[in-house]
């Protein structure tokens, strides 16, 4: 039998049926009832002194670890429940603070939840009030390669002069132009990747002052950009989430042809310092138009990149 708390259910075990987390919100907040992950399932609430899971029932069937492997094989599975767990994160998030978890997070009763939150009640309670009245944005730094090679021959004394040699020796010593142009093309590739470090580096402390918090994820350097679109092997997207906006950049699409990612930040941002935050994107890259990197935020996000770990079969 179910006990109830304030009015709000704790639900009790059943056989054959996991228990699917969205996210960890303070005891005191009031979220509406919404669907779940799973058809004719809502979410419930699981409490734990002054913190609480917002979970929904789901079978095993579908949710356990070999079956689940198999179902996000399926592109279209895949991309409907990303967008419920994301409805359900937005609800919590429009409410108050909120922990998200990592899609498919599933416990195998609420009293593993109710351990979970027990065993983790001060990382949570510290991270809830990290996030408090802030927002998370994406800061991604694209890169096209070939301007940042031209931006570094312009730049580079050394590299100039020899570029001048060879368009000397070119027409006379074709062999001598030969490997000329090759030590010239290595040099080249050298300082266009310091120059592009040196500019991953800069954008980094740019943008530190005008956030609370800056995290930086691995910047997917196999992803490219073709026909305006991001080409990227990490699978689907996360929904975009109401009111969700870029800045700094193509406002479909977050790269250009020819583009690649080599910056991927997570800020965690004060909603009252969120246009000053822009505004610092939009004048770092007017700054640095001709060379070859820009940057584009998006958000607000759930702040995943600010919650605590779990894996996703966790208890």
């Amino acid at each position: 039998m179910a006990d109830e708390t304030e009015g709000r259910a704790t639900p009790a075990p059943e056989n054959g049926v996991g228990w699917y987390v969205y996210g960890v919100i303070p005891w005191s907040v009031e979220v509406p009832v919404t669907a779940g992950i799973e058809e004719g399932r809502a979410v419930a609430f699981i409490f734990e002194g002054p913190i609480m899971a917002v979970a929904s029932p789901v079978s095993l069937g579908v949710f356990d670890s070999e079956p689940l492997r198999r179902n996000m094989e399926d592109p279209h599975w895949l991309a409907e429940k990303v967008c419920q767990h994301e409805a359900v994160v937005e609800a919590m998030l429009a409410k108050g603070p909120v922990l998200p978890m990592k899609f498919c997070t599933i416990f195998r009763s609420p009293d593993a939840v109710r351990r979970m939150l027990r065993e983790h009640a001060p990382r949570f309670q510290e991270a809830l009030e990290l996030v408090r009245d802030k927002e998370e944005w994406g800061v991604k730094g694209f890169a096209h390669r070939g301007y940042l090679r031209e931006a570094t021959l312009r730049r580079d004394p050394e590299l100039r002069e020899m570029a001048e040699q060879l368009a000397r020796s070119a027409p006379d010593r074709p062999g001598s132009a030969f490997f000329l142009k090759r030590r010239m093309d290595d040099l080249a590739e050298q300082r266009r990747m310091e120059r592009e470090a040196e500019l991953i580096r800069e954008a980094a402390e740019a943008l530190r002052g005008s956030v609370v918090q800056l995290t930086s994820n691995p910047p997917l350097r196999g992803q490219r950009v073709d026909n305006g679109a991001p080409v990227s092997t990490e699978g689907l997207s996360a929904c975009l989430p109401a009111g969700a906006a870029q800045a700094g950049g193509n406002a479909q699409a977050g790269g250009h042809t020819g583009e690649e990612v080599v910056l991927n930040l997570a800020c965690l941002v004060l909603r009252q310092g969120v246009q000053t935050f822009l505004a610092e994107v939009q004048r770092w890259n007017e700054a640095r138009a001709d060379q070859g990197l820009r940057l584009v935020a998006s958000g607000p996000w759930p702040p995943y990149n600010f919650s605590p770990r779990f894996g996703s079969h966790a208890g």
